[in-house]
């Protein structure tokens, strides 16, 4: 076997499964409002992945919630905008409880933030 690269990677690119696995998945995206969170929020919202959008840019995230809206498998109920910082720790503690009462659960948290 040659490769030039990560085997673990390359085998899962290979035999792993696709993105579609995340359907009906609560999926916590930590600095949604622009660039890689942003991409990976729209992605997820086409196969049907249920969303948190947290940022500090509250206007941001809601621009970033109508492009999941109108470009994937989600509807309003399935994305939830929570704005916070994510060195604000005093405030964690808050956010999650939201999260939690909205959605019952969290499974995945992708820590995506700037700072």
């Amino acid at each position: 076997l040659f490769s030039d690269g990560d085997l673990t990677l390359m085998w899962c690119e290979r035999f792993g499964k696709g993105p579609a696995q995340l359907a009906g998945k609560v999926v916590w995206i930590t600095g949604a409002s622009s660039g890689i969170g942003e991409a990976l929020a729209v992605e997820l919202s086409r196969v049907g992945a249920r969303l948190v959008l947290s940022a500090r840019r509250a206007k941001e995230l809601e621009r970033v919630k109508q492009r999941c809206l109108g470009s994937g498998k989600v509807a309003d109920r399935d994305v939830l905008v929570v704005p916070m910082d994510s060195v604000a720790m005093d405030t964690h503690a808050g956010c999650v409880e939201r999260v939690l009462a909205h959605f019952g659960r969290i499974d995945i948290l992708v820590n995506n933030s700037g700072r």
